[in-house]
């Protein structure tokens, strides 16, 4: 990840503005720079769960189907927001939901994975549960979850 890339992310996270370069750098490099196309989906039903993502720009559309075909509208999505499909995530089971682009959208994803280490640090980077902190809670996470 490239230095702009570490400021870029950095700005993303207001709480996070006290990050020494050091951090900044490390927080960066867990993220990757994604493009959806128009009506590219970012998850679909059934799939695991294996992102977190923050739009940078663009709108996207969570939704499902239900008997008989019929389309249920759960949310929009739009820029400065962390999203997943929260239900996937924490039950450990596969999307409930589609995650679909409406325009052409930049994303930063990072997997789950290094969010649960997130979580998890101790010393090294202690902005790390500061970090988790905030993804979730903006995610929507935290209203599934009262321990986080």
């Amino acid at each position: 990840m490239t230095a702009d890339n570490s400021i870029s992310i950095a700005r993303l996270l207001p709480p996070l503005a006290s990050l020494d370069q050091s951090e900044t750098d490390f927080i960066a490099s867990l993220f990757e720079s994604v493009w959806l196309k128009k009506k590219e989906f970012f998850i679909k039903t059934g799939n695991p769960v294996t992102k977190v993502a923050f739009i940078v720009k663009g709108i996207l559309c969570r939704y499902s189907y239900y008997e008989k075909g019929h389309k249920i509208i759960y949310q929009y999505l739009f820029d400065n927001l962390f999203f997943t499909d929260c239900i996937g995530y924490f039950l450990h089971l596969p999307s409930f939901t589609n995650i679909q682009a409406i325009t052409p959208c930049h994303l930063w994803t990072i997997p789950i994975e290094e969010i649960e280490a997130l979580r998890n640090t101790k010393h090294t980077y202690s902005h790390g549960k500061l970090l988790y902190s905030f993804i979730v809670r903006q995610s929507g996470f935290a209203s599934r979850n009262p321990a986080i």
